[in-house]
């Protein structure tokens, strides 16, 4: 009997110590492994406000703020703070107006009355062209926009921006034959003797000619911008950003004025008389540039809902605008259609003005947009919006014209009056400055990768 007991006993031990020994063909999972498959079974949030995550990290759900997206939401080209990507790029097609420049002079007139020579102030003097706008139509550029995230969370990165508006011209011409009477002139003010004058370019039977006014504009600029995420909560997120800025605004207005001289007429060139069959033409050029150099602050705001989004910006930079006017003028004599000579010094652009002049001023550049864009994929979407920039002190060359002249020195002037030495010393550069903006529509398309 006991013997029999402890055989059964030995089984056992024989039995267990083969069990323990054995190799499982399929073990049974650790603990740690069962609770992570049960975890795989539970239903995930379906609310990114179920699970708010800790700003500069990425929630660990699916974006229910693109439900028809993959995770990684996709987000602005200048937010690249949520996505997994390490870069950014967008490019836009500008559609942009600029405030109109003025012109503050009256620059060519007329008159309805035949003994008179389309003086200011005469009876019967009208303007034909002065004393108003300058009208641009839309100009058309371009910005480009790119950047790098700088840290592993995403919360800081680097961009740059760029844009530019093609120059943009805009020409008025008229000829003696297009007015009534067949009078046209280009007024200013004989310092001199403190009277009006002006300089004939088309008068019966004396002298055959017209006048053209061409100006132009051309606006562009960039920025470099550091730029630290504050905060990603749900389908929204803020941007600080901090930079330098750089505009460069370049204009001018041009007028020239040609007459060839009939058999009742006589030019003066130098101070020398010019018989019949001999031309003329005086050149006036007004050219600004203004350079704005600052720093600037701002911050965006984005909001997602479903794969669209909406976007807000606001930029304010300060800094100094250095304001630069140039001043050009000639006179040319021709005859037979061929040049004789060139001498310094047009009608309003003489040696008291010509040259370069230029000085700095503080300003003030602030900057507000929105867009509105849509996800086309996860790495690609496209948006269009509007923006508006405004620029304080600011030179626009029609306000840099100075109708005050010595005709001692104005190279087309009678004999008796060219060469007279004394008189004031006009025309001068007046620096006059006012304010200016850029306002329009932006459509572009924005990359991640």
């Amino acid at each position: 009997m006991r013997k029999r007991l402890l055989g059964s006993v030995g089984a056992v031990l024989a039995a267990a110590g083969m069990a323990c020994g054995q190799v499982w063909a399929n073990p049974p999972a650790a603990a740690e492994e069962v609770k992570e498959a049960v975890a795989q079974k539970e239903v995930k949030p379906t609310s990114c406000c179920d699970s708010k995550p800790v700003p500069g990290h990425l929630p660990p759900v699916t974006d229910p703020c693109l439900p028809c997206l993959p995770y990684n939401p996709p987000i602005q080209e200048d937010a690249p703070f949520s996505i997994h990507n390490r870069m950014f790029l967008s490019g836009e097609t500008l559609v942009w107006w600029l405030k109109d420049g003025r012109i503050n002079v009256p620059l060519i007139t007329t008159t309805s009355d035949p003994l008179t020579t389309g003086i200011l102030g005469e009876p019967g003097t009208s303007v034909v062209f002065g004393n108003t706008e300058v009208e641009h139509n839309a100009f058309v550029g371009a910005r480009l926009t790119g950047g790098f995230v700088l840290d592993e969370k995403k919360v800081w990165a680097l961009e740059a921006s760029g844009f530019w508006l093609a120059q943009q011209s805009d020409v008025f011409r008229v000829n003696g034959n297009e007015v009534a009477s067949g009078i046209l002139a280009r007024p200013y003010l004989d310092a001199a003797n403190g009277v009006g004058a002006s300089a004939l370019d088309a008068f019966p039977s004396a002298f055959a000619g017209g006048v053209i006014v061409e100006t132009t504009s051309e606006l562009w600029g960039g920025e470099i911008n550091l730029v630290k995420n504050l905060f990603r909560i749900d389908c929204l997120s803020m941007d600080f950003l901090v930079g330098g800025r750089f505009l460069n605004l370049e204009e001018s207005v041009s007028i020239t004025d040609t007459f060839l001289i009939l058999n009742a007429g006589i030019g003066f060139f130098n101070g020398v008389a010019q018989p019949e069959g001999r031309a003329i033409s005086r050149n006036d050029l007004f050219e600004t540039r203004n350079r704005f150099y600052g720093g600037q602050i701002g911050a965006r705001l984005e909001y997602r809902f479903g794969t669209f989004y909406v976007l807000g910006k606001m930029k304010v930079a300060l800094g100094i605008t250095n304001q630069e006017v140039a001043v050009d003028g000639t006179s040319s004599l021709f005859a037979n259609d061929a040049l004789v000579d060139v001498t310094p010094g047009g009608l309003l652009a003489l040696t008291t003005n010509i040259g370069t002049t230029s000085r700095d001023e503080f300003s003030a550049v602030p900057e507000a947009s929105v867009n509105i864009g849509w996800h086309v994929t996860p790495r690609i979407r496209v948006f269009a919006g509007y923006t508006f920039l405004y620029w304080s002190d600011v030179l626009r060359p029609g306000e840099q014209i100075d109708l005050r002249v010595n005709p001692g020195i104005l190279p087309t002037a009678p004999t008796g009056q060219f060469g007279v030495p004394g008189g004031p010393p006009v025309p001068t550069v007046l620096q006059r400055s006012n304010d200016f903006y850029a306002h329009g529509m932006n459509f572009g398309v924005a990359l991640r990768f």
